[in-house]
C-alpha cells in the first residue's frame, strides 16, 4: 500500500476512534510520515493536514527522522503547519516537536518555544505541559543546544525557561535544573551578549544556585571554573570578603603588638575602601539597569515589528497556499476535460472510419451493378443490330460487302453513343 493511503487509513481510523492509537498504529503512522516528509516530490500540504489527526507522539518522531533528509523550505512549512498554541493539544504538539528537533535544529526547537512560551507569567496548563515534557527528567531536552542558538531568540527562551524551571514552588529535578544553569552559562560565555542581558541572567540564577545543596554547588564550582572561571566571584562572592575580612583582622592584630600603630586603622582603611568599592558596584548596577531598560524597550518594539512581521508573512503564505492549491485543483480540471476530449476524437475517428468503409462498400456495390447493367444493355443493342448479320460461312460479294461495312460502322456509331469510343480512322 502506498505510504499516502496507509496514513490516511490510520487517520481515519483516528478520527473514528476520537484521537485513541495504539503502539502499532502510532508506530505505522511514523514511518509512513517519514517517507512522505522526506520525499521532495510528495505533496507537503496534503501530508501535514492529514497529519492533524495523527497522535503528537507519532507526528514529533517522524519529524525528527525525516528532519535531515528535507529540504529547508520543507522544513519551514512543516514548522509553520503547527497550528497556534490555543489548546493543550496544540501546546504539546509544539513542544514534543521541540523537544525532538533540538539536537538536529537548535534554531527551529528555539523558534518553537519561543512561539509558545509567553513573556508574561506561564499559565498553569502550560506550566504543567512544560514541567512534564521538557523538565521531566534528565537528557530530555538538549537545553545546551538551545543556549547555542541564535543569540536574540536563544536568550528570551533560556531567560523563559530558568524562570519556570527555578521557581521553588516548581518540583522540577535537581539535575534538571543543574542542566539548565549549564545551559544559562553556555549563553554567558557569548561575545555578542549585552552586559544588561547578562546582568539579568545572573540574576535569575544566582539564587537559584545559592539553594543547592552542598554537594550540587561544589560540582557545580568545579565545573565553572574550568568553563567560565571569571563568573567564579558572581556565584560565590560571599568567600572572598570574608577572606578579606579575616586577613584585615589579624593584620590588625599583628600591627597591635608595635605600640606606634593604631591598632584598628588597617580594618578601618579595608571597610573605607570596600564602602567605596560598592559604592561604585551600586553606581555601575544603577546604570547598567538604565541601560537594559532602554534596551529592553528597544528590543520589545523590535520584537512586536517582528511578531507583525512574522504575522503577516504566514498570512500571505497561507494566502499563497490556498491560491496555489486552487491552482492545481483548476489544472487538475483542465487535464480531466483534456482527456475527455482525446477521449472524444478518438471515437469520432472510429466512427468516420466505419462511416467510410460502409460507404466505400456502398459504392463498390453499386458500380458493380452500374458495369453489369450497361453490360447487359450493350449486349441487347448489339443484338438488335446484329439480327441480319448472315452466317460466318457466307460468301461476301460486293453488295454484301458494303452492306456489312455499313453494318459495322453503325456499330461504332452505337458504341459512341453508349460511351464506348474506338480510336478514330480515315473512312475511305
Amino acid at each position: 500500500m502506498d505510504a499516502l493511503d496507509e496514513l490516511k487509513q490510520i487517520a481515519q481510523n483516528a478520527r473514528d476512534k476520537k484521537g485513541r492509537m495504539d503502539a502499532a498504529q502510532r508506530k505505522a503512522a511514523s514511518e509512513a510520515l517519514v517517507v512522505l516528509l522526506s520525499d521532495p516530490a510528495r505533496n507537503l500540504s496534503e501530508t501535514l493536514q492529514i497529519a492533524e489527526n495523527i497522535q503528537s507522539e507519532a507526528f514529533a518522531e517522524a519529524i525528527s527522522k525525516a528532519w535531515q533528509t528535507m529540504s529547508t523550505e520543507r522544513r519551514l512549512q512543516s514548522i509553520r503547519s503547527l497550528p497556534p498554541p490555543d489548546s493543550e493539544r496544540t501546546k504539546r504538539r509544539i513542544l514534543l516537536v521541540a523537544a525532538r528537533i533540538a539536537d538536529e535544529d537548535s534554531g527551529a526547537a528555539t523558534e518553537l518555544l519561543d512561539r509558545l512560551v509567553p513573556d508574561s507569567a506561564v499559565g498553569k496548563e502550560l506550566g504543567n505541559l512544560l514541567i512534564g515534557t521538557l523538565f521531566h527528567h534528565t537528557g530530555q531536552f538538549n537545553f545546551v543546544a538551545l543556549a547555542a542558538s541564535p543569540t536574540g531568540t536563544g536568550l528570551r527562551v533560556m531567560r523563559k525557561l530558568s524562570r519556570l524551571a527555578f521557581d521553588p514552588g516548581n518540583k522540577i529535578d535537581q539535575d534538571v535544573r543543574y542542566e539548565i544553569a549549564v545551559a544559562t552559562i553556555t549563553l554567558l560565555r557569548s561575545d555578542s551578549l549585552e552586559t544588561s542581558q547578562r546582568a539579568e541572567l545572573l540574576r535569575i540564577l544566582i539564587p537559584e544556585v545559592e539553594r543547592w545543596s552542598s554537594s550540587f554547588r561544589s560540582q557545580f564550582e568545579a565545573w565553572l571554573r574550568d568553563a567560565a572561571p571569571h563568573l567564579i566571584d558572581q556565584f560565590f562572592a560571599l568567600r572572598r570578603p570574608i577572606q578579606l575580612g579575616q586577613a584585615a583582622v589579624t593584620s590588625s592584630l599583628q600591627v597591635s603588638e608595635h605600640p606606634k600603630d593604631a591598632p584598628g586603622e588597617d580594618l578601618e582603611n579595608y571597610f573605607g575602601v570596600t564602602i567605596e568599592r560598592l559604592r561604585a558596584d551600586l553606581n555601575e548596577a544603577v546604570h547598567a539597569h538604565k541601560l537594559y531598560k532602554e534596551t529592553l524597550q528597544k528590543k520589545q518594539a523590535q520584537f512586536s515589528q517582528a511578531k507583525a512581521r512574522e504575522h503577516s508573512l504566514s498570512v500571505e503564505l497561507r494566502n499563497a497556499e490556498s491560491a496555489k492549491t486552487a491552482a492545481e485543483h483548476v489544472a487538475e480540471q483542465a487535464r480531466s476535460q483534456l482527456r475527455e476530449l482525446e477521449s472524444q476524437i478518438q471515437q469520432i475517428r472510429r466512427e468516420h472510419e466505419q462511416e467510410r468503409n460502409k460507404l466505400t462498400q456502398q459504392i463498390g456495390a453499386n458500380a458493380d451493378g452500374r458495369i453489369r447493367e450497361f453490360q447487359n444493355q450493350l449486349a441487347m443493342t448489339l443484338a438488335r443490330q446484329l439480327t441480319d448479320l448472315p452466317p460466318r460461312d457466307t460468301n461476301v460479294s460486293a453488295e454484301l460487302g458494303a452492306v456489312l461495312l455499313l453494318q459495322f460502322y453503325q456499330l461504332i456509331d452505337l458504341l459512341a453513343q453508349h460511351g464506348v469510343l474506338l480510336p478514330s480512322r480515315t473512312k475511305r
